[in-house]
């Protein structure tokens, strides 16, 4: 179709992929088959549910958490408030909405219902969450042109006359443009214009520093560029940087650390002393950054903002991975986005994954400016911006706007420490824990009924997950890996249809042979390249057939791994150790009645503790009358 006219084929079948199931072994619930695709005749056809799913959930509109307003008793639409703004409104209370007041007599999941309440007094002001669509750079150059003109002129007489004449403007607008910029000039020594750009930085109340960048070309590209000065002052100073910008520049709250000194911060200043001071030019990283380093930090650092969390939730949306509820039914914004963050997670490792793509194509190309950017700094390394700045005993009267966006994007954070966003965990030797806490109690502790049950699940050789057609099996092939035909028919109902189905499925090249382990298995065309890889030693292709393993089976030895891939023990222990390390495994002892020690999924080993404790609470019940009595009426110990 005309519209996709400039998709590659490559991204075209990476789409068709996704639809397929390729990803579907990450575990995540809609990640499931949509369709069944044969490659060989280049057929495509739906899956079962799959149309039901497109009416159900279907359109490019996101969900921005928005209540509908309702006259009460009526299907009268008024408007719309902010899903949180709904959270923290109860019947009864009275805000002003539009030019009346309304008095809120219900609210619902999706709704409030409210009656008129014409001169009710202390009515509350709605509020809306967004996004502004920021300046253009374009329009930043004339505004930074119009800057230096003014700036220019500050002591001409005549410079009032001129901004009516000339700039429309009445005579207190034109006072309020002159001692804006008189005022600027007086407190950072230049007026931020597009061929000048001036900084400040200022002493906060805990002995840190604010540093403020001014210039005139417009939030998409102060915050592109606030993304790269923070991963770049992170590499340099070794710790967090919070950031916040506006159309009239940005800011980087600075702990005050030498540079690579890490967390070794100074104690905050007492009252009346000064702050530490920063160590070197504080504006360094800014004058060193180049385009194409830019570029790369803008990379590095986007996958972690929230602005690619929002665009990343609303591609899966329009991608059906996020389905809503039927019926009508809406789902409140805050689930969609932990749902959200469910997927992102489980497709970070995965970087052709097309809806990271797309979030990232989104991003640069629609929420940020980054060739502005690249222009920006090319001009700074030629000169042709000057960037100056100077340390002031307190803010500016440009900072206003970007203390104001800070204050309000850090509020109401809470005590989780910072930490990079793809690794928001704390260090811990998991050696040296086992050592306090044993690593044999968990073999008393799990029932062998759970886990052989959690096991049949993860393996789909319970009853209720068994494939019942052809393309039930494909799916086994994706989310367990690599099966021999005697482990199909484990798994299909009847299992004497397991041969036929695979047959149909190789015919149709969705299917095919490899060998392991010195047997021959089968595995889904969409996971050739990866054995194949795997079979030449890659590492990264062995990793991810480790980490499915794990993620599809319960607590599992180092020789039972190593045997099922052929692959050394010893690389198997590296690997493991490794994945252990990371989090993504526990290492221990966890079957029943074992000896060696084990590896398991942290998700599988939560599930098999849940089901012990659920086997425990359902063995237990209360005691007899006559029990109870032979209780020794006197406290324990007591003769």
């Amino acid at each position: 179709a005309y519209p996709y006219r400039h998709l590659s084929r490559r991204q075209y079948e990476l789409v068709l992929g996704m639809l397929a199931g390729r990803y579907s072994e990450t575990g995540f619930a809609e990640l499931r088959p949509r369709i069944a695709w044969d490659r060989v005749k280049g057929v495509i056809r739906g899956r079962e549910g799959s149309q039901a799913l497109a009416v159900r959930s279907g359109g490019t509109i996101p969900d921005r958490g928005l209540y509908g307003v309702y006259l009460a008793g009526t299907d009268v639409r008024l408007g719309e408030i902010d899903e949180e703004f709904a959270f923290e409104t109860h019947p009864g209370e009275v805000f002003l909405f539009g030019t009346q007041t309304w008095r809120t007599e219900r609210v619902t999941h999706d709704r409030i219902e409210v009656t008129p309440a014409p001169g009710a007094a202390h009515a509350r002001l709605p509020f809306w969450r967004g996004e502004t669509p920021g300046r253009p750079a374009a329009l930043g150059r004339q505004v930074g042109a119009l800057c230096r003109e003014v700036a220019a002129r500050l002591d001409d007489p005549d410079l009032l006359r001129w901004l009516e004449e000339e700039c429309a403007l009445d005579p207190r607008a034109a006072a309020n443009l002159r001692n804006y910029l008189w005022d600027l000039q007086e407190h950072l020594g230049a007026v931020p214009t597009d061929r000048h750009l001036v900084a400040e930085w200022f002493p906060e109340e805990l002995g840190g520093w604010r540093l403020l960048i001014y210039s005139p070309f417009g939030a998409p590209l102060h915050a592109a560029w606030a993304l790269a000065l923070r991963r770049k002052y992170r590499q340099w100073l070794g710790v967090e940087i919070q950031v916040a910008w506006s159309d009239d520049g940005l800011m980087l709250r600075l702990p005050p650390v030498e540079p690579g000194g890490g967390a070794q911060a100074p104690e905050a200043p007492g009252e009346g002393e000064p702050a530490a001071p920063l160590a070197a030019d504080p504006l360094a990283p800014v004058r060193s950054m180049t385009p194409e380093e830019a570029e790369e930090l803008l990379l590095a650092e986007l996958g972690g903002s929230a602005m690619f969390g929002a665009a990343f939730r609303m591609a899966a949306e329009r991608a059906l991975l996020l389905p809503r509820h039927g019926r009508g039914r809406r789902t409140p914004l805050w689930l969609q986005r932990q749902k959200s963050k469910d997927l992102l997670e489980a497709v970070r490792g995965h970087g052709d994954f097309p809806i990271l793509l797309e979030a990232y194509r989104e991003c640069l190309e629609e929420v940020l400016d980054l060739p502005g950017l690249q222009e920006v700094l090319r001009g700074i390394q030629s000169g042709a911006i000057a960037l100056t700045g100077r340390q002031t005993p307190g803010p500016s009267p440009a900072a206003a706007g970007l203390l104001w966006n800070f204050t309000a994007a850090h509020l109401y954070e809470d005590d989780t420490p910072l930490a990079e966003r793809a690794a928001a965990t704390l260090a811990l030797d998991r050696g040296l824990l086992l050592e306090l806490v044993g690593s044999g109690r968990l073999r008393e502790l799990l029932d062998p009924r759970a886990l052989a049950e959690v096991e049949a699940r993860l393996l789909h050789t319970h009853p209720a997950l068994r494939a019942r057609d052809p393309d039930g099996l494909h799916d086994l092939l994706l989310r367990l890996g690599d099966l021999t035909l005697a482990e199909m028919r484990e798994r299909a109902d009847p299992p004497e249809e397991a041969d036929r189905w695979l047959e149909a499925l190789a015919a149709a090249g969705r299917a095919v042979p490899v060998t392991l382990g010195g047997e021959m298995r089968w595995v889904a065309a969409e996971e050739a390249a990866v054995y194949a890889a795997a079979a030449a030693g890659d590492a990264a292709a062995r990793e991810r057939l480790l980490r499915r393993y794990a993620r599809t089976h319960g607590p599992f030895t180092l020789d039972r791994v190593a045997g099922r891939f052929g692959w050394p023990p010893a690389e198997v222990r590296e690997r493991l150790a490794v994945l252990a390390a990371a989090g993504e495994l526990v290492a221990g002892g966890f079957t029943p009645g074992g000896d060696e020690p084990e590896w398991c999924d942290p998700a599988g080993l939560d599930r098999i503790r849940r089901a012990t404790l659920a086997l425990l609470r359902r063995g237990g019940g209360p005691g007899s009358p006559g029990g109870y009595a032979r209780f020794p009426p006197r406290p324990p110990g007591v003769a």
